[in-house]
């Protein structure tokens, strides 16, 4: 059986999907960088996984962290943004 992860490398497992570093995650949770690497270190044993992208894979299968957002292209236009439509006349124009 797999070990369960401490409070703390399930803080770190939902953030590792993004661009950070293991020295942007340490800033991020005031510890220093071999801390940090040892935490990743640990949870990829737990998971039994070798790289980041596989301990998110694993996160998200085992339902450790929730699956991002879907993609909105148009989600982050407010009031007076132009609309998707004007685009969308150049598209089709031949």
């Amino acid at each position: 059986m797999v070990d369960q992860l401490s409070r703390r490398e399930r803080e770190i497992i939902r953030r590792i999907a993004g661009p950070e570093t293991a020295t942007d995650l340490a800033a991020d949770f005031e510890v220093s960088v071999p801390t940090m690497k040892w935490h990743l270190r640990n949870i990829y044993r737990k998971l039994g996984v070798s790289t980041r992208a596989e301990a998110v894979s694993e996160a998200l299968v085992r339902q450790l962290v929730d699956p991002p957002a879907p993609f909105t292209p148009d989600a982050d236009k407010g009031p007076g943004s132009a609309s998707s439509a004007e685009g969308d006349r150049t598209i089709g124009a031949c």
